[in-house]
């Protein structure tokens, strides 16, 4: 098929919509259309606001391929834990850090291949997953458990592993955010990060897990919007030609194809125009611009696009480039093919019972008991008080009472107390307010980390730790079977846990 400039410029564009109401977003309504039909979109990522159940979004996406004349990329952000758009039971898999602290390649790789066979049942064929980011700054806002973990090593041998799940599921897995989110302070949704690490430290930390994941074979990787002035002290990696091409493409031999992070986001509104960002952004060598809010952006970005290639401020051989490498994978992953193929219904398959199965026993194992300095667990038949982040601790109280545990939220010293943490609080002094009023009554006193596990340095004394890093519905349900005695706790911490300041925490 001869593609006209506006299809192929499409081909490099991967968009996502809001809707004029909610049941706008559910549907192939206008918006979608616009799209597909005006600005001939090769990609659209759907996003929590387009998903409601499995029937309605394989509606939508059998809709989107149908209107669409070439193949469609049809994206989604199911990472695991906090990151997981669709959330029904048996969807909600342990988040990389949980998986980090089993160390176990081949449960991350049955956590993918299950992530994959349920999206390709809806029909998606790429998930915006797995994380290869270091996570080693504590005070990170954006990536903290959505990361393996503090050792690249680590993070390597486990990336690999998921790559392997997403392949046998026939999903296009992305790799993100390179050249790697895990050292920072600043959420690059929000405002633009700088990472000043060497290069040395580069190689041997942020690079090293997307190393060995592009020498793999990788088909599809996602840029992160940071300065990192080691490599280019003008322009952040989604925009940088010294990152993409000459690092990227270059010396990493990365073949496949480069998608940016949102160029909606604060890290490239702040500080570049839309215009300016896109253009630069093909430039540097992204063969795709994801941007997955604003219509009146998406057609800024089209058009910057059509006019520098009509007016030849951009080499159509560029643009050729990037759309020969997106066809490609297309073709590799047979999206024409599978787009018209008769599938099973994706109620049949989302949520089956050995999902929900392996998501309970996950999340069971992946349980961290740092410390149990008095023996405390399993907790003996008596009441329990929890105290701390209110929605956690509703949910970890009706978890407790399943198994037969009667628990109640209040910080009133009672059997044994749990204080359950997380970066919305309590903050330091009122939690340790309420440890110190336990035991001075001679209640016993867990303390669990239900986000990252960096707060636990703030309770270091505290006799009894456990970290589950997120507060799901389903790994609270797996902690209060532990705290039971129902299951066996078997995770290490994949990160260093030191006092020291966090202010994420002490707010």
């Amino acid at each position: 098929m001869e593609l006209s400039l506006e299809q192929k410029i499409g081909q490099m564009l991967w968009f996502g919509w809001q809707g004029e109401t909610p049941e706008a977003a559910l549907a192939f309504s206008d918006r979608p259309r616009i799209l597909l039909e005006e600005l001939h979109a090769g990609g659209i990522i759907l996003m929590g606001r387009n998903l409601r159940d499995p029937r309605q979004v394989e509606e939508l996406t059998r809709s989107l391929q149908a209107a669409a004349p070439i193949p469609l990329f049809v994206g989604v952000d199911q990472e695991g834990g906090a990151v997981t758009r669709l959330r029904l039971p048996g969807m909600v898999f342990p988040s990389n850090m949980a998986l980090g602290a089993l160390n176990d390649p081949a449960a991350v790789a049955g956590v993918t291949q299950a992530i994959g066979e349920q999206l390709a049942a809806m029909g998606f064929n790429v998930d915006f997953a797995p994380v290869l980011d270091v996570n080693n700054n504590p005070d990170n806002p954006v990536i903290g458990v959505r990361s393996f973990g503090e050792d690249p090593h680590l993070v390597a041998r486990l990336g690999l592993a998921a790559l392997d799940g997403f392949g046998q599921s026939g999903v296009i897995s992305c790799l993100k955010h390179f050249p790697g989110h895990g050292d920072t302070a600043v959420d690059s949704h929000r405002d633009l990060p700088i990472q000043t690490a060497t290069r040395t430290r580069l190689d041997q930390v942020e690079l090293a897990p997307f190393r060995a994941a592009i020498a793999a074979g990788a088909p599809l990787l996602m840029t992160a919007h940071i300065l990192f002035p080691e490599l280019d002290d003008r322009w952040p990696a989604t925009l940088s030609r010294r990152i993409l091409t000459d690092l990227l493409r270059d010396e990493l031999g990365y073949r496949g194809v480069i998608v940016t992070d949102c160029l909606e986001m604060e890290g490239i509104t702040r500080h570049f125009g839309v215009e300016e960002a896109a253009l630069a952004a093909v430039e540097a060598g992204a063969d795709c611009l994801l941007a997955c809010h604003t219509l009146e952006t998406q057609r800024r970005i089209f058009r910057a696009l059509l006019d520098a290639a009509r007016e030849g401020r951009m080499p159509l051989e560029r643009i050729d480039t990037s759309v020969e490498r997106i066809l490609a994978l297309k073709n590799a992953y047979s999206l024409a093919e599978r787009r018209a193929a008769d599938l099973q219904p994706a109620e049949a398959v989302v949520s089956g019972a050995r999902f929900v199965q392996l998501e309970r026993k996950l999340c069971e194992r992946a349980v961290t008991l740092v410390a149990d300095q008095d023996h405390t667990l399993p907790l003996a038949p008596g009441r329990v008080r929890l105290a701390g982040s209110t929605s956690a601790t509703a949910a970890l109280t009706a978890a407790l009472r399943d198994v037969g545990i009667e628990a109640q939220i209040s910080p009133e010293p009672v059997g044994t107390g749990i204080l359950l943490l997380s970066p919305g609080g309590p903050a330091r002094e009122e939690g340790q307010a309420i440890i110190d009023r336990w035991q001075k009554e001679g209640a016993a006193v867990i303390v669990v980390a239900a986000q990252e596990p960096y707060v636990l340095a703030n309770y270091s004394e505290a006799p009894c730790q456990i970290a589950i890093y997120g507060g799901t519905d389903a790994m609270l349900g797996a902690l209060a079977r532990v705290l039971a005695g129902l299951a066996r706790p078997e995770g290490r911490l994949p990160v260093s846990v030191v006092r020291g300041p966090l202010s994420r925490y002490n707010a």
